[in-house]
């Protein structure tokens, strides 16, 4: 985006080491054209005030975010906790065959920590060494200094432990520390390392030798350089890239593991307080054990270091609905005695953030070293639920919270999607049974869903419930779906009076090791680097304003088509398929322009995945895999009918339709029997992301193993219209757009400067005409930040981690009424001072 006062902006990306071009243009006071855009703002006209919640970060432990990321612990099952007790160990013998390391568990640490190492070697011709390769390798810095500690006692005649950094061939790349004397019962020794080589495929042994036996648990090693310089902290980098973007709110710890996909899943705060090596260890939703050495007195401490409002939610006493079947979670607390304990988690959670020394709560926090309230006023009481079961148990924490916890402003759930019945039911319930919550809507959607609702929130009910987009992201890191997001921005800026809170999702991935993409900030050991979204974000952040002025963006009469275009894409997932007569008609002319029923081969088609093979006259995908697909090699058709004959042969789903394929990463399809064969949809897929676009009635959710079915899918060009056995199951319009540009406006009392965000999307420049209306005066020049990029396409990666930055620029002699030129693939903030 673009422009600030000059000696902010300097002082501001100076010191957050963002990348800055610097330049200063003189504003055109050209007559606008047809092929213009005109933005009228009235700085008189103060609409509402902005909201100063709105721009915030959603943290989740997914893509390795915490273990593995912003807690600076560098080894990986450091307390043998994990289901196979020594994953990321190796146990190295030297002299005696005998010598053993036994995961153990009679006399633990303690009860939330019941594995440890014995280790026994039975003379003095033996050791052993245990090595421990982190999180897929160790990253170390030559001459950097590195802490750690290990809990230990002795059972038998040795009492010495010693520690040394090594590199992936078993060299020694530190001094060894030798730790000594050694008791009879557990307790905490530490010590450090410095390293003398860089290596990110570095391993910490721990080593006896000699006649000895040793318990060990909890082995920890960090970088001294952390966060605030505190001991056993954060990730320095990590924090100081949440930091830059100023967030107003920080809302964690998720996201799906908040729910888990079990009983033994579920989050529970109280297992991730107190001191670490009594933090009770669990397996996470996303598939790796989470330590809790980031637990929520450190998520606390991060909001109030980072200048964030904390936004914690809770467990609802529900599983993950989406994991479940139909909907339905694997556990739910039945409401009464079973549920208490998960309202009475809520109760106290609030204690322990605001309560003083006299409660027992407000104590645990002090007695971990933060006597200050936290100053907790948001909680969301579950994550991504819906429907009858989660309404009966949220009104359930709602009628004790209330009483209990007046001041504490709850959040409900709209679901998992934005629209459709399950969103619309939620909604009902929340205005009637829920009105004074603020609701929490997630949508993962493709660039063009954003660009075709930045007006999605003028509609909403202005005497309704305020709203928080608690996770949202287009479908890539790419500059096209950073460009989406900045547009959307803008919509929620303009109605930032619905719309208090929103927070992209997810914020951070571990390069080698993630789940989900995209991401908004990607590292490894060593450093990390932002995507366009983050500095998309970080434009919107940094220059909110306090009211929003009336701004009237006048649009060209072009209009912006959106025709569905590609070839047809047949697929399978965990299901043998069978399709057969394949037939695509012009709507227009009624032309046959392609068939095929599969008498000879499959020349006329592109396997993407799987088997695919013609039998018997019909195409079948001969093996059950996941993801499986094949395309007609023409792709360029529109305006067109499809028709296939399918047969599930068996396997857990239905069958899978493509249509507008560009390639096997673009495209929409017919998803029927999808989710277990459970459900039927119409998802699209952009750049290797889905989202659902529509979703059938219940009754057309199941594919019956053996029975012949016919599909039809009408493509009207950017209408679509599915059927099922002649019955129309399906049906939608792709968004369309009337514009390339984008806007918002807005005043910042503080500064006394009017802001305008513009947006350019196009792939060509845009001219925007300025005309500032009101009763001051402006200054004569204007600063500028921006990004842009050549192509839609242009990303950040760790070789080229400022390729799409944010740049300066500073305006001169612009009046009242100016032209902007907006470049191609761009997002601007223009700060005017007024006078």
């Amino acid at each position: 985006m673009k422009k600030r006062y000059l000696t902010i902006l300097m002082s501001t990306f100076l010191t957050t080491g963002a990348v800055l071009s610097y330049t200063s243009l003189s504003a055109k006071a050209a007559p606008t054209t047809n092929d213009d855009y005109t933005l009228n703002i009235n700085t008189d006209n103060k609409l509402f005030n902005e909201s100063d919640m709105l721009t915030g970060l959603f943290f989740e432990d997914i893509n390795h975010g915490a273990d593995g990321g912003l807690y600076s612990e560098l080894l990986q099952n450091q307390s043998f906790e994990f289901k196979d007790s020594l994953s990321s160990w190796t146990v190295d013998k030297t002299g005696s065959t005998s010598s053993t390391a036994e995961v153990c568990t009679s006399k633990p640490l303690n009860s939330n920590n019941t594995h440890y190492l014995e280790l026994n070697c039975p003379d003095n011709n033996s050791s052993l060494k245990l090595v421990n390769s982190g999180y897929k390798g160790i990253t170390v810095n030559n001459n950097a200094k590195y802490d750690f500690y290990f809990w230990a006692r002795n059972v038998g005649k040795g009492n010495k432990v010693t520690i040394q950094l090594e590199d992936e061939n078993g060299n020694a790349i530190s001094e060894d520390k030798t730790i000594g004397k050694i008791n009879g019962q557990w307790r905490k020794y530490e010590g450090h390392l410095r390293a003398t080589k860089s290596t990110s495929n570095a391993k910490l042994a721990v080593s006896i030798t000699g006649e000895a036996k040793m318990n060990l648990d909890m082995v920890s090693l960090f970088p001294q350089d952390t966060w605030k310089n505190r001991k056993y902290g954060l990730r320095k980098d990590l924090v100081e890239r949440l930091k830059d973007l100023k967030p107003r709110f920080l809302r964690f710890p998720g996201g799906c593991i908040v729910e888990g996909n079990s009983k033994e899943e579920i989050y529970n705060w109280k297992d991730t307080i107190g001191n670490v090596e009594e933090r009770k260890e669990n397996t996470n939703l996303w598939g790796y054990n989470q330590s809790y050495g980031l637990g929520f007195y450190e998520y606390f401490q991060l909001c109030e270091d980072i200048g964030a409002t904390p936004v914690p939610v809770l467990n609802c006493g529900m599983t993950c609905q989406a994991r479940g079947v139909n909907g339905v979670p694997n556990y739910m607390a039945p409401v009464g005695p079973d549920l208490d304990p998960y309202i009475q988690n809520a109760v106290d959670l609030v204690e322990y953030a605001n309560g003083d020394a006299s409660t027992y709560w407000g104590r645990k926090r002090i007695e971990s070293g933060h006597k200050k309230p936290f100053n907790l006023k948001y909680m969301a009481i579950g994550n991504e639920q819906w429907g009858p079961e989660y309404h009966k148990r949220f009104e359930a924490f709602q009628k004790v919270l209330n009483q209990k916890c007046p001041g504490i402003t709850l959040i409900s759930n709209a679901g998992t999607s934005p629209s459709g019945s399950t969103f619309d039911d939620n909604w009902n319930w929340i205005k009637e049974k829920a009105p004074n919550t603020v609701v929490d809507e997630h949508y993962y959607m493709s660039p063009d869903w954003f660009l075709s609702n930045t007006n999605r929130y003028d509609k909403y009910d202005r005497n309704s419930n305020k709203v928080f987009v608690g996770e949202y992201a287009s479908q890539s890191n790419t500059l096209k779906s950073a460009l989406a997001e900045g547009a959307y921005l803008t919509g929620l800026e303009r109605n930032s009076d619905i719309v208090k809170m929103a927070s992209y999702a997810p914020l951070f991935a571990k390069a080698d090791d993630y789940q989900w993409s995209p991401d908004m900030i990607w590292f490894n050991g060593n450093t990390n680097y932002v995507t366009p979204n983050y500095n998309v974000q970080k434009l919107f952040s940094t220059n909110l304003g306090t009211q929003i002025v009336k701004g009237d963006l006048i649009k060209p009469t072009a209009h912006v088509k959106n025709d569905i275009k590609g070839g047809v894409l047949l697929g399978a997932w965990s299901t043998q398929v069978q399709y057969d007569n394949v037939k695509v008609t012009d709507n227009t002319t009624g032309k046959e322009i392609f068939s095929d029923s599969f008498d000879n081969n499959i020349n006329q088609w592109t396997s993407a995945s799987g088997n695919w093979v013609v039998k018997d006259g019909k195409l079948e995908l001969d093996q059950i895999a996941d993801n499986c697909r094949i395309l007609t090699k023409d792709n360029t058709w529109s305006n067109y009918t499809l028709s296939v004959d399918a047969k599930k042969l068996s396997g857990k789903e239905g069958f899978l339709v493509g249509f507008g394929a560009k390639d096997s990463s673009n495209f929409y399809w017919y998803n029927i029997g999808g989710w277990g064969n459970t459900k039927t949809a119409v998802e699209k897929e952009t750049d290797g992301s889905k989202s659902t676009v529509s979703e059938a009635d219940a009754k057309y959710s199941t594919v019956t193993t053996g029975q012949d079915y016919k599909i039809k899918i009408v493509v009207d060009g950017n209408k679509v219209s599915c059927y099922l056995n002649g019955q129309l199951t399906n049906q939608f319009t792709a968004p369309e757009r009337d514009t390339d540009v984008y806007t918002s406006t807005s005043y910042d009392s503080k500064t006394n400067e009017l802001i305008a965000k513009v947006v350019n999307v196009a792939d060509e420049d845009r001219k925007v005409r300025i005309n500032v209306n009101g009763s001051k005066n402006i200054s004569s020049t204007a600063n500028v930040q921006y990004i842009t990029g050549s192509s839609e396409d242009d990303t950040n990666s760790f070789d080229k981690p400022e390729n799409v930055s944010i740049k300066t620029k500073k305006l001169n002699n612009i009046s009242k009424n100016f032209d902007y030129d907006a470049d191609k693939y761009s997002v601007s903030v223009i700060r005017i001072k007024l006078k």
